[in-house]
């Protein structure tokens, strides 16, 4: 089992850091304004996926998409000071305040198509962790409970990688660490919160550096890799980890070639690496 840790850089290149520029409906240019760059410091981007596997954000009405955005999360209009499409067909927003932010994750359906409307996992300013809270305690549910008392407007739940199911699809499984990300304007999180009645201390968070998931090393991405021969994160072999039958092979590490994946946690050269860049973060 390996906890789930993403990349921010490969996140935010794939989300919201390449927006469409060309090839946009007509309908669409006429909804979509602003830009990321320009959108003011305390502004929180936004996500909205569609859930349905067959249609993305691009291949809805944008006016209706565009009304319903206000209507569904109750915000007065020009409430975001940008709205754009990305290149993977998702709707980037910038919440102007938080509240905004707040109302639109609680939208569920665009168009008539079931949509999520998230923080992406890139923004971590004034991001913070608690530990130990129970798995039955949704990130919705956490992050309406936290948000007067708190200024949390954004809530992720880290999940670590169980093992396949027998259709090959990832498992997640739920762990009891939780990120929150506060309002952007707060000059300091605070030391501790109270969740159903119990108090939480307040960590640190950072999200990890990068690792490649061609070689398997740290520091940069798939895009930056000069290996001409991809190593499996799950038995070190000289293939990509998708085409490997580890039920065949013995778990090694293709960094400290312990017994585990190479996206372990706990990897010593993976923790001396973080310390590494920790130390450099606050010098």
């Amino acid at each position: 089992m390996k906890t789930h840790l993403r990349s921010a850089r490969n996140a935010k290149s794939s989300a919201t850091g390449q927006f469409r520029t060309s090839g946009v409906r007509e309908d669409w240019q006429n909804v979509l304004y602003g830009r990321q760059e320009e959108a003011s410091a305390g502004s929180i981007p936004l996500l909205v996926r569609s859930l349905d596997p067959t249609r993305t954000v691009r291949d809805l009405d944008p006016q209706r998409v565009a009304r319903e955005l206000q209507t569904e999360a109750g915000v007065a209009p020009r409430s975001y000071c940008y709205m754009r499409l990305t290149r993977g067909g998702l709707l980037a927003l910038g919440a102007r305040t938080a509240e905004a932010a707040v109302r639109s994750q609680r939208v569920r359906c665009l168009g008539g198509t079931p949509v999520e409307v998230t923080v992406p996992l890139w923004h971590v300013h004034n991001a913070a962790k608690i530990r130990r809270v129970p798995t039955w305690i949704g990130d919705a549910d956490i992050r309406e409970r936290l948000y007067e008392s708190a200024g949390v407007v954004s809530v992720r739940r880290l999940v670590a990688y169980g093992a396949p199911t027998a259709e090959g699809r990832r498992r997640d499984i739920p762990q009891t660490s939780v990120v929150l990300v506060f309002r952007p304007k707060m000059r300091r999180v605070p030391t501790s919160v109270t969740l159903c009645g119990v108090e939480y201390a307040v960590e640190p968070y950072a999200l990890p550096p990068a690792q490649c998931m061609r070689c398997q090393r740290f520091g940069h991405e798939v895009a930056k890799c000069t290996e001409r021969v991809a190593r499996c994160k799950v038995c070190a072999g000289p293939h990509d980890y998708r085409r490997c039958d580890f039920r065949g092979h013995r778990l090694k590490c293709a960094n400290c070639e312990g017994p585990h994946a190479a996206t372990f946690a706990m990897c010593p050269l993976r923790r001396r690496f973080y310390a590494t860049c920790a130390n450099r973060r606050r010098r």
